[in-house]
C-alpha cells in the first residue's frame, strides 16, 4: 500500500459568483432602473460549463439570441422543469454562449436530463448574449408558474402530469422560450410567482456548478488520494 496524500479538491468557477450573490451583489430582488432583479447573476468567464442543475430536470424551452422577442433580452437560453419534491419549479439559464447548442437544442425538449451522483453532465456554457456591455455571466431565474401563449402553466400541474406519464404529451410540439408569471406582466415590480435561486441553492434543491459533484471542492475538506 502506498502513502496517503491529501490533495485539495478543485475549486468550482461558480464559487466566487455564488459568494458575491450571497453578499447582496447581483442578488434576487435587487432594484434596478427597469424594476426588481427577478433572478441571480453568477459571473464567470465566457464558455464556463454548467452542470445539470437538479435531478430529473426536463428541458422545456430553448431560446436563441435574436433582435426581437425573448431572445432580445434573454439571449441564448434554456428553460427547465424541475420536479422538486418540496416545490416543483421552472428554471431558466440566460445569456448563454452559442456553444450551448452543441449539447442542448429544440430536439431535446421533453427529455429528462440524467444526474447520477458524480456524473459529468454539462448542459450549457455561460456567455454574454444580449448582455455584452455587462460581461459574461449566468443569469438564473426560478418560478412556480408562468404565462405563455395566453395560457397559465403551473409547476404543480407539470409534476402531476409527470407522475401520470402525460408530461411528454403536453410538451410535444411546444417550446417555452420564456417563463414570466402573470403577476410580472400585470405589474413590473411584482415578484409573485418567483423563487430566490440562492434559497434553492442553500437548501440543496438547485446546484449551480461547473464541476461534477465528486470533483467540486467542499469547504474545509480535502480529497484523499492513494499513491
Amino acid at each position: 500500500m502506498g502513502d496517503l496524500e491529501k490533495v485539495p479538491r478543485k475549486a468550482d468557477p461558480f464559487e466566487r459568483g455564488i459568494q458575491k450573490v450571497s453578499e447582496g451583489t447581483n442578488a434576487f430582488g435587487a432594484m434596478r432602473e427597469e424594476g426588481p432583479h427577478r433572478g441571480a447573476d453568477f459571473f464567470v468567464a465566457k464558455n464556463t460549463p454548467v452542470q445539470v442543475p437538479a435531478d430529473g430536470a426536463v428541458l422545456i424551452g430553448v431560446t436563441r439570441h435574436a433582435r426581437r422577442g425573448a431572445g432580445r433580452t434573454m439571449g441564448n437560453a434554456l428553460v427547465f422543469f424541475v420536479p422538486d419534491p418540496v416545490q416543483p419549479y421552472f428554471l431558466a439559464f440566460l445569456h448563454l454562449s452559442p456553444r450551448t447548442f452543441r449539447l442542448s437544442s429544440e430536439s431535446d425538449i421533453g427529455k429528462a436530463i440524467p444526474a447520477r451522483p458524480g456524473e459529468d453532465r454539462i448542459v450549457a456554457f455561460s456567455g454574454d448574449s444580449a448582455t455584452e456591455r455587462v460581461g459574461a455571466h449566468l443569469h438564473v431565474t426560478a418560478v412556480t408558474t408562468f404565462m405563455y401563449g395566453g395560457k397559465v402553466y403551473e409547476a404543480g400541474d407539470f409534476m402531476r402530469r409527470q407522475r401520470e406519464g402525460t408530461l411528454a404529451d403536453l410538451l410535444e410540439g411546444k417550446n417555452f422560450r420564456s417563463i414570466v408569471p402573470r403577476s410580472a406582466l400585470n405589474d413590473r415590480k411584482s415578484m409573485e410567482g418567483y423563487l430566490d435561486p440562492m434559497e434553492l441553492i442553500r437548501s440543496g434543491r438547485l446546484r449551480i456548478s461547473s464541476l461534477p459533484p465528486t470533483m467540486a471542492r467542499e469547504p474545509g475538506r480535502e480529497a484523499v488520494v492513494r499513491r
